[in-house]
């Protein structure tokens, strides 16, 4: 695609995401359990990954979003359910399409 008209605003390309973390479907909520570890040399937890255990909060359920350190029973329906599952991660940014990734990638030149 060529930029090359005389108008600053013609040269842009605008490109945006929303990133709503399973809000409108809670199947698309980032998971620790599903999320791919970042290609090397990047350290899982630098820049996306699974979620540590500190970060990690409820599903769904009465305790939705809240943390639960890696434990599911913290996030059951009442005490001895074992209906509750932590799994949910904030969303901090990724390097793999299935990590929320979001870059522009390309090459430019400028004509001479």
């Amino acid at each position: 695609m060529a930029l090359d008209g005389a108008d600053g605003a013609s040269r842009r390309y605008k490109f945006c995401s929303l990133y709503d973390n399973g809000a409108t479907n809670p199947d698309e909520v980032k998971r620790q359990s599903t999320s791919p570890n970042p290609p090397p040399p990047i350290p899982p937890g630098l820049a996306g990954g699974p979620c540590s255990d500190a970060v990690v909060a409820c599903m769904a359920g009465p305790r939705k979003g809240q943390p639960c350190h890696g434990d599911d029973r913290q996030c059951d329906s009442s005490s001895g359910a074992a209906d509750g599952v932590c799994d949910a991660c904030p969303l901090l940014g990724g390097v793999t399409t299935e990590d929320e990734m979001f870059i522009l990638l390309g090459l430019y030149y400028v004509v001479p």
